[in-house]
């Protein structure tokens, strides 16, 4: 009797808990950089087989601290061709496939680029590794283009930046790509990489966030230049780098072929590349070099090789000697970031890099366009482009204070014939008066005689601090300054001539000031003039035709219907074409000799005053702009004072026969004796109103 072997539909309990096993098996012990030489298979028409980490060796130690519990972010910026997106991105969802199941989420710059990174590069390396594949689940649910599911039950997401893609669920590992190119707000929450962290936060130790691009973003200060205390910093700007000097602040350190000392080549071509000229673009790329730090000899491509197989990185505060011994502990960070100059490049040859520059320097010397120069700096060597419209020299005041007068404060310079008193007003939890005094002379010399704050004033007999938008009364500790004097040779006093104050600013200060200025006698009133500053576009609509400096306006808003009337019509105010003045100061102190419009310091201004008055702005084609983060009260001061000389007529004074405002001492009217100046100062400073008025 013949039996009949009968198949069972259902499955053996062995075959379930092998196809479980991997919800349960604890993590196993091995590196990011490890896991992808022995289970990440690469397929293409570059390179077949398991991952080489010897062609991109600097990539090695970024992608090793994602799995490093002493560090809660990787922050890598590196440029083309380097590796780093298949070493961080890819090999880190890899490893927690393989080595540590968890959830991961990899984010884009936009859904197109997710779409093509998770098919042209994701599914290739799922596909392409047997371990990988055979840890993944089938099926159409389990495998679309923006989730992977896995037997573990670990879930890999691909998105883009924006609101609903990073908000909401918590994932402990974010990975990010190209992360220059993201929107600096996503959805109004801030920056992407703050709405990553927060999604890793209940992950506590196990938590990783990472991202990694080339520099795109602006330099927000072009007068930056690094401390000698922070050697490691990268210039201010949003975006990787941003990122990156909130780390510990990795560079790349290697060893010069001639003086065998370690050194760091800058990633700005133009303080670290030698490249001479030649009849083409291709023989300049054959002869750059990259210049040691040390002995200054040139590396050259014959180099190259040796060059880069020596290179370590360092934090910030690390030493590194001859033997390629690094010593201390360096700067102390849960992120981990990462600078890798295009130096470094894996894929990329010295040659390569040359010859893109030397096309992209020839393409502006032709068009004047700079887009390729910013390719070029950005993606080949990993340094943010400043325009050349926007590039400045830090400017170098020592000039300046070697030249300064040794005299005393409160002394009158030779040559001064008028003292104008400039009042800049500024607000929030730091309001304050700023002061700054000017002496006037032939040929619109000018002498910054002096340099001051007022911050507090006696509130009911208690010290309080100033608020110039919120108590209108603070007005009156200007009264004293419109006639204060100065100290001459012959024991006689120059006054001050004319006192010149903004009103513009926070909500408050406006109205204040007009009725400051509406409670002055009227001999006060003429010595004071309120101005408002307008620089670029504003200027066109203030201005007319952008063609006066100065326009006297006399504002009333009694007509603007819905608005709290402040204006009346019966207080004059001054609208400043504050470029056209900046211009002609920076113009006055790049002046070395004496001549028209020479400056002269005294000794005493203080080294922050000259950086407001230098090193506070930068030239933009549509006019002056306040670098971010700086002051820059000193250049405004200026401004009102030159203004305010320029309304007056200093400008153009025949200095045969000037007004007795600007005559020479002995005939000019503002110079009195201290008896003259107490009298002055017993005069009523407010307006008299005649009674029942």
């Amino acid at each position: 009797m013949m039996t009949q072997k009968m198949s069972s539909k259902f499955t053996t309990a062995k075959s379930v808990i092998l196809q479980t096993v991997d919800i349960i098996r604890p993590p196993k012990r091995m590196t990011v950089t490890e896991c992808a030489e022995e289970h990440v298979y690469l397929k293409d028409e570059a390179y077949t087989g398991y991952y080489p980490s010897h062609l991109a060796p600097l990539m090695a130690e970024p992608a090793d601290c994602l799995t490093s519990r002493h560090f809660d972010s990787v922050i890598l910026a590196a440029g083309v061709q380097n590796g780093k997106t298949q070493s961080v991105i890819l090999n880190g969802a890899a490893h927690k496939i393989v080595a540590d199941p968890m959830d991961v989420m990899i984010v884009e710059k936009d859904m197109a680029s997710a779409n093509d990174f998770s098919v042209r590069r994701l599914d290739r390396m799922l596909n392409n590794s047997p371990k990988l594949k055979g840890l993944q689940l089938e099926g159409r649910t389990a495998d679309t283009v923006f989730r992977k599911k896995f037997k573990s039950g670990q879930l890999l997401n691909i998105g883009w930046p924006s609101r609903n893609q990073l908000a909401g669920k918590p994932i402990g590992f974010m990975l990010g790509t190209d992360y220059d190119r993201w929107p600096d707000d996503v959805g109004g929450e801030g920056s992407g990489y703050d709405q990553m962290k927060k999604r890793t936060t209940t992950y506590m130790s196990k938590a990783m966030c990472a991202v990694e691009s080339t520099p795109s973003k602006e330099v927000e200060d072009p007068k930056w230049q690094a401390k000698a205390e922070a050697p490691h910093e990268a210039p201010p700007t949003k975006g990787i780098l941003g990122l990156y000097n909130t780390g510990d602040r990795r560079m790349v350190y290697a060893q010069c072929p001639h003086c065998e000392e370690y050194f760091r080549p800058s990633p700005n071509p133009d303080e670290s590349m030698f490249m001479p000229e030649a009849e083409s673009v291709e023989e300049r790329a054959a002869q750059i070099a990259l210049v040691c730090d040390n002995c200054e000899s040139h590396i050259t491509l014959e180099h190259e090789r040796a060059f880069r197989a020596t290179a370590r990185w360092l934090k910030e505060g690390q030493t590194i000697d001859t033997n390629g011994v690094i010593s201390g502990e360096g700067r102390k960070s849960k992120r981990a970031s990462f600078w890798c100059a295009g130096w470094f490049a894996s894929f990329n040859s010295w040659e390569e890099i040359g010859l893109t520059y030397a096309r992209a320097e020839d393409q502006y010397t032709r068009s004047g366009d700079e887009e390729a120069m910013k390719n070029c700096f950005n993606q080949e060597f990993v340094y943010p482009y400043i325009p050349k419209a926007r590039r400045s020299k830090i400017a170098n005041y020592d000039l300046l204070k070697d030249r300064a007068l040794d005299i005393d404060r409160f002394e009158v310079p030779e040559g001064v014939r008028t003292i104008i008193t400039s009042v800049d007003v500024q607000g929030g939890k730091n309001a304050r008066f700023e002061f700054g005094v000017f002496g006037l002379g032939v040929d619109n010399r000018v002498w910054p005689m002096d340099r001051y704050a007022l911050r507090e004033v006696d509130r009911n007999g208690t010290t309080d601090r100033i608020q110039p938008a919120v108590y209108e009364e603070d007005w009156e500790q200007l009264n004293l300054k419109i006639t204060a004097t100065f100290k001459l040779p012959d024991g006689k006093e120059l006054m001050n001539h004319h006192l010149v104050v903004d009103c513009g600013g926070e909500a408050g200060v406006y109205d204040n000031a007009l009725n400051w200025y509406r409670t002055l006698a009227p001999e006060l009133a003429r010595k004071c003039h309120l101005v408002r500053g307008m620089g670029g576009e504003a200027v066109k609509k203030k201005i007319k035709e952008n063609n006066d400096k100065v326009v006297l306006s006399w504002p009333d808003s009694r007509e603007q219907h819905g608005r709290k009337v402040s204006s009346k019509g019966d207080v004059p105010v001054l609208m400043i074409n504050t470029d056209r003045f900046k211009d002609d100061i920076m113009g006055q102190l790049e002046r070395d000799f004496d001549g028209y419009g020479y400056v002269q310091f005294p000794k005493y201004y203080k080294d922050i005053h000259y950086e407001e008055l230098l090193n506070a702005e930068i030239r933009e084609p549509y006019g002056w702009e306040q670098i971010r983060g700086k002051s820059n009260e000193t250049l405004d001061l200026f401004v009102y004072a030159l203004a305010i000389w320029h309304y007056l007529g200093g400008h153009d004074i025949n200095w045969q026969r000037p007004p007795l405002w600007a005559a020479e001492l002995d005939k000019n009217s503002n110079v009195i004796t201290s008896g003259v100046r107490q009298q002055v100062k017993k005069r009523p400073f407010r307006r008299v109103r005649n009674a029942g008025r």
